[in-house]
Order: structure tokens, then sequence, then C-alpha cells
């Protein structure tokens, strides 16, 4: 019988504005918090009761605080490779810190944000606030070689506290490296020379969400797709050159994008790149209608058939892509209509 296990309760920390402290996406673990960097101490964050207790789930395979039906991180494997990498895991201290606030954008995406959005001045101040409190766990950080990921709810590179907290690091602390989370119109190779950051990078994760200028246009505000396109290539080369050791590239499923998906994973394949599609996650649920015309993937959604043939063709690519496993076991609601009256459910 197979196991879920899953990688992130071990190697992240995902801290929000309110300074609490998730394993992942904090919808994904249905907001159950670990700590809150304002209150709790680091090691008491990482290795405390209610880490043990969320770790516990995979123990029990009892899942109250994941959802499992869209995770992208839950593998399903048997009894010997859930031991394995369950002592593989237990045993990392590695972590990446992911820091998710200042919403600061240059960019609205129509499935993120209604318009764009900087922050306000007590935004900043509870973001200075958070990043004074990081600081403080920087010696413990550097001892174990963590990571820094930066930003999942803003641009990086739009955020003084954030580039001021770089500046900090590379002057302070050899061991640690940074993740970077960007739209991508403003992750040049000037702007990271300028930084200094080029040998601290482990990973840039870039959200294109499009194949094509005219399909970006529709879902982005304030973009530049032949300028992200340009970034990608000069990533694409640091990734070719061994300077960053993951290069990720973002698309959020929806009725503008996903005609696009097959075009897109060659893409990124071709740039080096892993093509990473991600199920869209409702803002609230006064966003219900807005989300349930652009989620193509609901079996109620008037395009659902055609996003089910998009997936089968991608089936041949699956090992070189990321997206909820569960995609590919979809049927149209032809094939779903078929079984139901060949087995009389």
């Amino acid at each position: 019988m197979s196991k879920i296990i899953c990688k992130n309760p071990f190697y992240y920390c995902d801290i929000g504005i309110d300074g609490n402290v998730y394993v992942c996406c904090n919808k994904w673990c249905k907001f159950y918090s670990i700590g809150n960097i304002l209150q709790d101490d680091f090691s008491e964050i990482v290795s405390g009761t209610k880490l043990n207790e969320f770790v516990q789930q995979f123990v029990n395979q009892e899942f109250k605080h994941c959802r499992i039906d869209t995770c992208m991180g839950a593998q399903s494997v048997d009894e010997n490779g859930y031991e394995y990498l369950f002592d593989e895991y237990s045993q990392n201290k590695k972590r990446q810190i992911r820091l998710n606030f200042d919403t600061s954008c240059n960019v609205q995406c129509i499935f993120c944000r209604h318009d764009f959005e900087m922050a306000d001045a007590q935004q900043l101040e509870q973001t200075e606030k958070l990043i004074e409190r990081i600081k403080s766990f920087l010696p413990e950080m550097d001892k174990n070689h963590c990571e820094i990921s930066l930003n999942g709810v803003g641009e990086v590179f739009v955020s003084k506290p954030f580039l001021d907290l770089i500046k900090h690091i590379t002057d302070n602390y050899k061991n640690i490296k940074f993740q970077i989370i960007t739209n991508g119109v403003l992750c040049s190779k000037e702007m990271l020379e300028k930084l200094g950051i080029i040998d601290r990078i482990s990973g840039i994760e870039v959200s294109v969400h499009a194949a094509s200028e005219k399909t970006y246009n529709k879902q982005i505000k304030g973009g530049n797709f032949k300028r992200v396109s340009k970034n990608l290539e000069y990533i694409s080369q640091l990734k070719l050159d061994r300077k960053i050791e993951r290069f990720q590239m973002n698309f959020a499923i929806n009725v503008h994008n996903y005609r696009e998906m097959i075009s897109f994973a060659k893409w990124g394949i071709k740039l080096g790149a892993q093509p990473s599609f991600l199920p869209l996650l409702i803002l609230s649920e006064n966003e219900r209608m807005e989300f349930d015309k652009l989620n193509v993937a609901d079996l109620k959604h008037s395009e659902y058939n055609k996003f089910v043939k998009i997936i089968k063709k991608l089936k041949p690519l699956r090992n070189k892509i990321m997206i909820p496993e569960h995609y590919f076991k979809l049927e149209t609601k032809k094939e779903k209509s078929r079984i139901r009256k060949f087995f009389k459910i």
C-alpha cells in the first residue's frame, strides 16, 4: 500500500505579514501555523511542538492540516520509500525561510489582485518590524546554511526593506543564500550585478503565466513580455554555467492561458527551467464568481473538456514539469458519463 510523504514541513518556513509561520502556502496547509516569529524563538519554531504535530499526520496518514487534493509537494510512495524519505527529511537542518510579506509589486496579475499595489505606511512599519526580528535569527540561519526566499506576495526588486535586507545579509553572513521569486520584469543581469548576489543565489523562480505576448498581456498589466523573455535567457545562462542550482518558471492555470500549457512546458525545458503549473487558489469567498470564471480545471467550467484534452497531451512531459498529479486522472464530462453508465452509477 502506498503512503503519503511531503518534504515541505522538514525544509521550509513560510512567514506571513502577521509573523505567523507556515510550512508551505497557508491555503494548502489550512492556515495551520507552527509559530510566530514575533513571539517565538527560531529554534522553537523549527523543532517545536506545533511542527511535530504537523509532521505526526504523516505518521498517522491522517491529513487534518493539509489539502492533499491540491498539494504540489505530497508524494505517494511505498512503505520502504516512505521510511527512507522520512528518515532523510528528518535529518535536515538547512531550511529555506520564505518571506511572504510586503505586497508591493510593479505589475498586476488578474488572478492575484484587482489593482497595482504598493505597501502603505502601516504595512511598511510591520515589514520593518518583521525584518528586525528576522535579523536576530540570522546567526543561527548562517550556521545551518539556510536560504532566504523573497518574495511570495509581491516583487522583491521594488521592495526597499527587502533590498536592504539582502545587502545586510551579503555584508555580514557568508553562508546564507537567496531564493528569488519574481515576475521577471526587473530580474536582469544589471539588477543582480548591482545587488552583488549572483554568487549567492541558490535558485530563481519566475512567474510568467504565458508562452506568448498576447496571452501574457491578457493576464498581467504593467508587465513587459519581451523584457521578461530576455531576462529568462540570462537566467538560463546562469543555470547553464552552474551559477544557480534551481530555475523554475511558473504558470498559474486559468481560462486565458491553458491552451499554451504545452508550448510553455517546451519553452521552459528548452531554457533549462522546470515548468511549474499551479492550480488557482481562491483569495476569498467574495471572489467566488470571478474565480469560477477563471478556474478552467473545475468540472462545471464551460471549457473543462478542452482543458482535460490539453492535460492528456501534456502527459509525456510529466517527469520534466511540476503539476498536481491528480490532473492526469481527470476525465472529460463525456468519459465520466460513459463510466457511470457502464457501472450503472
